[in-house]
């Protein structure tokens, strides 16, 4: 009875494989926007965005040196001192950034930050467009970390275990029709992984607008 209600509510558990594999099938699709974007691009002007990780590879010590010193490299075009104003290779920068910021200590971080801030400003402001495609990947990775989210969140273990009241607050932020299908995403795969005494305590959400 419990499986048919969590049905009912919720929708028919998902099958976390397939669902991924949709999720990146959908942002492999996005090739091509990201391409008729470029198609309207213009040079772009990273000589601020140097400045920057100059000053911080020649002041900072550590991972923050090293990081600062990596990415001003980067900048230039292959086997020359000379700054690259292809808009494709500021674009690498940013994906380059955005990796390291996943393992980032504290001492890199706030470089790494403000490098990829200065970097997605120029793309902006040179690829008209970009950010609509930008956030229709974003979305496709929040439905991804949702996934995953899911298949955590009723873990025991104090440091793990999500309490009622975090998960409303949780899809209490997740606004508009999107958010809502991604909150549903995460609570119904949450609960097909869950049986017995792991539910006591939880009733499913009906909507989150």
């Amino acid at each position: 009875r419990l499986e048919k209600a969590m049905t009912e509510t919720l929708g028919p558990a998902p099958i976390p494989s397939r669902v991924d594999a949709g999720i990146r099938a959908n942002q492999k699709a996005l090739s091509p926007a990201y391409e008729a974007a470029f198609g309207g691009a213009k040079a772009v002007d990273t000589d601020p965005i140097a400045g920057f990780l100059e000053s911080a590879a020649v002041n900072k010590r550590g991972s923050a040196q090293t990081a600062a010193a990596e990415l001003r490299k980067s900048l230039n075009i292959t086997g020359t001192d000379q700054l690259d104003p292809n808009p494709r290779t500021l674009l690498s920068v940013r994906q380059d950034i955005d990796a390291l910021l996943k393992t980032a200590d504290d001492n890199s971080r706030p470089v790494l930050a403000e490098a990829r801030r200065m970097v997605d400003a120029e793309l902006t402001a040179k690829v008209p467009g970009i950010k609509d495609v930008d956030a229709q990947f974003a979305e496709l990775a929040r439905q991804r970390q949702a996934l995953e989210r899911g298949q955590t969140m009723f873990d025991t273990g104090r440091e793990v275990v999500t309490r009622p009241a975090e998960l409303a607050d949780e899809l209490a932020s997740a606004g508009g029709p999107q958010g809502t299908m991604v909150a549903r995403l995460v609570y119904r795969s949450a609960c097909g992984r869950a049986r017995g005494p792991s539910l006591t305590g939880w009733s499913a959400p009906m909507s989150t607008t």
